[in-house]
């Protein structure tokens, strides 16, 4: 089915989404009626600290939410990881962080690492 076509699973997404507040019912509604067929999520990292130093401008706890979200949507979701991004002063709480993330995250398509 070509993409942008309300599928048969958009009324049932469409149902779930009513359980989120208006503002943004309105616009996973949008994604959802656009049908994609999966979002990537680049997630870096679970660590905090590390996202601040490379100025991701996103939190952990957000980058966990939107994967969520988009989950229970019934959007396919991959996401990213940078393996080593922690250096060898942050290595072992990048690691540690990151693998919690990723399991908050559950993405049901895949976990890419780089």
């Amino acid at each position: 089915m070509p993409r942008g076509v309300p599928g048969p699973q958009t009324g049932f997404v469409l149902r779930l989404l009513r359980r989120y507040p208006s503002e943004e019912r309105r616009r996973v509604e949008g994604v959802a009626r656009s049908r994609p067929e999966a979002r990537v999520r680049g997630l870096e990292s679970g660590d905090q600290e590390v996202l601040d130093l490379m100025n991701k401008g996103a939190t952990v706890q957000d980058q966990i939410d939107s994967v969520v979200k988009a989950n229970k949507a019934g959007i396919q979701t991959s996401v990213t990881v940078i393996l080593g991004l922690g250096g060898r002063k942050r290595w072992r709480q990048h690691a540690t962080a990151t693998g919690k993330a990723a399991g908050r995250m559950n993405p049901p398509f895949s976990l890419r690492s780089r």
